[in-house]
């Protein structure tokens, strides 16, 4: 969850204000504000009737807040990433942070300014994510860095996003060996773990099932149009001939889940639902996806593994971005308090680890 304080979300820079993911901070002399991406926590602030500004994002994310909120596109900047606007001397960028569809840390620039700013947002600083960021700053150095420091804790060395879609597979495709008729529910969020879901329908050779509102996310995303490997579309809205749905991440319960099962009226004997998220990382999965357990009722009719695919960085991909980039300051935006720690200890050789740890815990 996003900090819901100042120090996170504002960025002063020769004299502008912006304010990132900030809405409930919002005031008369605040005009230019940064919007990383669609998650509820970030727009938190943010209504229909908004007027104090304009709001600069990417433009899936402004499709989604103009189209799902009915903000109004006269207040919305639209940008593609890594195409910089100029505001009141200022340059802004954004750049791919690997998190949801739309989304992007936000990099602030200004003459006389030495090195950069960077918001990344919400980001999964994977190999592909920071090699894209350390392409796009071509040796520039940055300044200050507001981090997202979710999973900022040695305990969080969760797999990479491709290896846990890979075990999402593995475990469908034993589950139907177990029980052919599996009826398979992956957990979502108003946008995000779309690729969770793309993996446990390719190995189920059977389209997603989305709820008309989530279709119409997904189409405003971009990802309509995506297709199985068999040329088959990925998504419908029918529930006809799918065996892998979409469901809020809330809505995983067994009882919810032998509600699903009932209603489809003999069509399923099983039904196997995924918690994707880091959260559920533990040493045992060390050993692959067989550490993934299950968690079975209804005399194992209705079965629920947590599997740790993550759209936020693991411990060590938070490390390799701080050792890559230097900042000379930076500021935790997610479970920490409001300060920022300057880190000059980093350029002096100090673990980047210890000084993202002190940062995030103190």
């Amino acid at each position: 969850m996003a900090a819901q304080t100042q120090d996170a979300k504002l960025v002063h820079l020769n004299g502008v204000d912006f304010l990132v993911d900030g809405f409930l901070f919002k005031r008369p002399e605040v005009k230019h504000y940064v919007l990383t991406h669609f998650h509820s926590d970030h727009t938190v602030g943010l209504t229909r009737g908004f007027d104090s500004g304009t709001i600069y994002c990417t433009e899936v994310t402004a499709a989604l807040i103009i189209n799902m909120m009915g903000v109004d596109p006269a207040h919305v900047r639209a940008l593609p990433l890594e195409q910089t606007v100029e505001v009141q001397g200022v340059s802004l960028t954004f750049v791919d942070a690997g998190h949801c569809p739309g989304s992007a840390m936000a990099a602030f620039e200004a003459p006389g300014v030495d090195g950069v700013i960077l918001h990344t947002g919400d980001c999964r600083a994977s190999n592909d994510t920071r090699t894209q960021l350390q392409r796009w700053l071509a040796g520039r150095s940055v300044e200050e860095l507001f981090l997202d420091t979710t999973y900022c804790s040695a305990r969080w060395r969760f797999v990479p996003q491709a290896v846990a879609c890979e075990w999402l597979q593995e475990i469908t495709r034993r589950e139907l060996e177990r029980e052919p008729k599996t009826l398979f529910v992956v957990g979502c969020y108003q946008i995000g773990k779309e690729r969770a879901a793309a993996s446990v329908a390719a190995a189920a050779k059977s389209p997603v099932f989305v709820e008309p509102r989530r279709w119409k996310v997904i189409q405003l995303a971009g990802w309509g149009d995506a297709e199985l490997c068999e040329g088959q579309r990925l998504w419908s809205i029918d529930k006809e001939g799918c065996c892998v749905w979409m469901c809020a991440l809330g809505g995983l319960a067994h009882d919810v889940l032998k509600h699903f099962l009932d209603s489809t009226k003999g069509q399923f004997e099983a039904v196997v639902a995924f918690s994707p998220t880091g959260w559920s990382w533990s040493k045992g999965m060390a050993q692959g996806s067989t550490g993934c357990r299950c968690w079975a009722e209804n005399d194992g009719r209705t079965r629920v593994y947590s599997v740790p695919y993550s759209e936020h960085s693991s411990f060590d991909e938070l490390q390799a971005l701080v050792r890559q980039l230097r900042p000379k300051r930076l500021i935790p935006t997610v479970n920490s308090a409001p300060r920022a720690v300057p880190t000059d200890r980093c350029a002096r050789g100090v673990r980047a680890s210890a000084v993202v740890l002190h940062v995030a815990w103190a």
